[in-house]
């Protein structure tokens, strides 16, 4: 550790670290630590969830710095640090609020042919973020009263060795999310972090099955672990279906839900089945296209003729039926700032949304812009794949909708925090449930009101924790009993 004075009049040096820093309006002082070790995380007050998903993403912490003094309005920090060609970093900037920013090197890291760097040198400008509210509400970074930034690096793969088009998100996907396919049978093996593939499906031809689809960045077991606190959701699922309850786990966002459409008919064996499915968020778009996708969108990929697939009910929860703002590609940066909030301020969102994707999320932006994330593609409002499924109204007296209005506008440091991010208030607009408008889960479905449940303001409802409220289950179970 070492610590230096800062002051607008002079750039600060950092010799061991090779950092130097001009101020514009922050005198204070300023404490470096190198590679994460016991001392640093003592110093910094940093989460155990921003250690796992650093080591998750591949993602090394060589420098941290803490500010402790005086920030003006407006107040910013030049800052160089050093770089090499097979590298490529980005920034974590945590207020005083607890409030998580990401900063990227101003110069493009990436040459035109190589994606490899083309200086020793990333340069910053970072704004000192402005207070958003009381402070103290759950730093992922550093301790209440300082300002924290986090340089984290990455090296460089190059796209022969087997990079997706969308970069390290696809990489995080093959390493976190290996086991893809179905899995289940009882409620330990759905919901296990080590899934195995299931094989019994002999066990189909006793009756309908229960399917449950996850959504972005998650898993089976991370969207649906709530199940495992409600024993007698579990004894009515299991009156319903028995031992025919099967999980479908698959990538989100380095491949297209009609790729997931391939891969589950390619995972079927032979043969006839009878699903009723619930969903959570994305996953909702998989299960209107797993029989509604035309074969044109799907690059003419016809569904195989020895499988017959026949779904009685899908229950969408969350699910961004007309899209949602924060998976148009300019707005990455955004969506990757206010997901990892919502993570730093519900820490039972980690389960549904991997804070590890998105730092890998960001370590794509600081390699190649504004990326182009085909999972996150599918949920922009105007897709081609929601046009595409404009057609699966036929199967609409099947569909049932939960959705939420999450009432942050009660809470002034969650809607600063919001207009900070998007500051053209686009999503604050109308009520959602901090990730999807609450009407785009039933209006695109014109779903009536007997057939969609809305949580209110009050009932504290968000994207995230949907299936940790008793009453979601409830709602559930009366939406797949009903005759």
């Amino acid at each position: 550790m070492a610590t230096r004075r800062l002051t607008p009049r002079a750039a600060l040096k950092l010799k061991p670290a090779g950092i130097e820093i001009e101020s514009s309006g922050f005198t204070g002082n300023v404490e470096w630590y190198g590679k994460r070790s016991a001392g640093t995380r003592g110093a910094t007050g940093e989460q155990d969830d921003l250690v796992e998903a650093l080591a998750d993403a591949d993602l090394e912490d060589r420098h941290t710095l803490l500010l402790d003094g005086q920030a003006a309005e407006g107040a910013t920090l030049k800052i160089t640090v050093p770089a090499a060609t097979d590298e490529l970093q980005y920034a974590l900037v945590q207020a005083e609020d607890d409030s998580l920013r990401f900063c990227y090197p101003q110069q493009d890291q990436a040459s035109a042919t190589g994606n490899r760097s083309t200086t020793t040198e990333a340069h910053y400008e970072i704004p000192l973020p402005k207070p958003v509210g009381q402070s103290g509400v759950r730093g992922l970074l550093a301790k209440t009263g300082k300002f924290a930034i986090k340089f984290v690096v990455t090296k460089l793969v190059p796209v022969a060795a087997g990079r997706f088009v969308c970069g390290v998100v696809g990489w995080w996907e093959e390493r976190n999310r290996k086991f893809q396919g179905f899995h289940g049978g009882s409620f330990a093996e759905l919901l296990s972090t080590g899934p195995q593939k299931f094989a019994q499906w002999n066990r189909l031809s006793a009756g309908r099955a229960l399917l449950l689809i996850h959504g972005t960045t998650s898993s089976t077991a991370g969207a649906f672990q709530s199940l495992a606190d409600f024993p007698a959701v579990q004894s009515q699922l299991t009156r319903l279906y028995g031992d025919r309850i099967l999980g479908f786990n698959h990538h989100t966002m380095g491949r297209s839900v009609a790729e997931n459409v391939r891969q589950f008919w390619q995972e079927l064996p032979a043969g006839t089945f009878e699903f009723d499915v619930v969903t959570h968020s994305r996953g909702g778009l998989v299960a209107r296209a797993l029989t509604h996708l035309p074969s044109d969108a799907m690059e003419s990929w016809q569904r195989p003729t020895d499988r017959v697939v026949n779904i009685r009910r899908v229950v969408f929860v969350g699910t961004p039926n007309a899209g949602t703002v924060l998976a148009v590609p300019d707005r990455l940066p955004g969506f990757i700032e206010w997901t990892a909030n919502l993570i730093a301020r519900f820490p039972d969102s980690v389960g549904t949304i991997a804070l590890s994707a998105l730092l890998a999320l960001a370590s794509s932006v600081a390699e190649r812009g504004m990326a182009t994330i085909p999972g996150l593609v599918n949920q922009q409002p105007d897709s081609q794949l929601l046009h595409a499924l404009k057609d699966d109204s036929t199967a609409v007296a099947n569909y049932f909708g939960i959705a939420a209005d999450y009432g942050y506008g009660k809470d002034s440091s969650l809607l600063r925090l919001f207009e900070n991010i998007f500051m053209d208030h686009a999503f604050t607009q109308e009520a959602n449930d901090l990730v999807v408008p609450t009407g785009g889960v039933s209006a695109p479905l014109r779903l009536p009101s007997n057939r969609c449940h809305q949580f209110q303001q009050g009932d504290g409802v968000h994207h995230t924790n949907f299936f940790a409220n008793p009453r979601t289950w409830d709602q559930i179970v009366d939406f797949l009993s009903r005759q």
